[in-house]
């Protein structure tokens, strides 16, 4: 008898957890057909909003960047208002340097 009441309870806990996560795809997918206008140099993106809800808003990277993956750094960069400019560096998982470019002499064109 216990073990049916605790089916019963972990029954209906799921089921609720897996109609938040519906309500969230299906708005995160509304959202991603929703087109807003960003200025250059901007993207749209989608983000968490309140405790069940996703905002779209125009994010522009400007100052430093870098990219985690798995623990370790593996992308740094500079932007300045959108657009890559200096060194941009790639790493092992060592720390190691195993790619570098210099954006300070290419054309905004080129770096599109």
């Amino acid at each position: 008898m216990k073990i049916n009441k605790l089916i019963f309870i972990l029954t209906l806990f799921s089921a609720g957890c897996n109609s938040n996560e519906g309500k969230g795809a299906a708005q995160r997918s509304i959202l991603s057909e929703e087109r807003i206008a960003c200025p250059e140099g901007a993207i749209a993106e989608v983000d968490p909003w309140g405790k069940n809800g996703v905002s779209k808003s125009c994010k522009m990277k400007h100052g430093a960047f870098i990219g985690w993956e798995n623990g370790h750094k593996i992308y740094q960069a500079q932007y300045k208002f959108g657009k890559l400019v200096g060194k941009a560096f790639w790493f092992d998982e060592a720390g190691n340097i195993i790619k570098e470019v210099d954006n300070s002499d290419v054309t905004t064109s080129e770096k599109k």
